[in-house]
């Protein structure tokens, strides 16, 4: 298989571009305002500040530390009689149970949050099945009311009303009242 080369500038090319670029590089050091390099001196502290955080809370051997001398100094100062081991085994048990999630009891309160944790949920489903009850009750109104008795007392009331006016050209009938 062939081998392909690519060309490369000659030496004293690339030692140029280097020192275009270093130049330029300074002319924009030189460009900054004394804002923006504080601005720039400011996010590395940030950066510095938050890294020492990140630092100190996951090193977990010495907050253990920290908080077992605490917790012997309060002892000391309440007078409680409390053993190194016994507040080594309660730091211990403490931290297995930190992060552990133990569901609560069923009660009212507990039925309560789970509605209104799901409230939105809920709502559309109340909102849905509402809109079917209405569709249904809409659509028996249609198909039982128009075979009622009571559309024909209306009907009657408007045929009437619409012949009254033209009724005195036709003669009675016989039997009529």
């Amino acid at each position: 298989m062939p081998q392909i080369q690519i060309a490369q500038p000659p030496a004293e090319e690339q030692a140029i571009s280097v020192e275009k670029t270093a130049d330029v590089g300074a002319a924009e050091l030189k460009q900054l305002s004394l804002e923006e390099l504080l601005r720039i001196m400011d996010v590395a502290t940030t950066l510095r500040k938050e890294q020492d955080v990140v630092e100190e809370q996951l090193n977990m051997d010495q907050i253990k530390v920290r908080l077992r001398q605490r917790l012997l100094d309060a002892a000391e100062i309440t007078g409680e009689r409390v053993t190194a081991e016994q507040i080594d085994k309660a730091i211990e048990n403490y931290y297995d149970k930190l992060h552990t999630f133990e569901e609560p009891k069923w009660s009212f309160s507990v039925l309560m949050a789970h509605i209104y944790v799901r409230r939105a949920t809920i709502l559309k489903w109340a909102i849905a099945i509402g809109a079917i009850v209405a569709l249904l009750w809409s659509l028996m109104i249609a198909i039982v009311m128009p075979a009622s008795p009571s559309l024909d007392y209306g009907r009657a009331e408007v045929v009437t009303a619409a012949i009254k006016p033209v009724a005195h050209f036709f003669p009675p009938r016989i039997g009529a009242t």
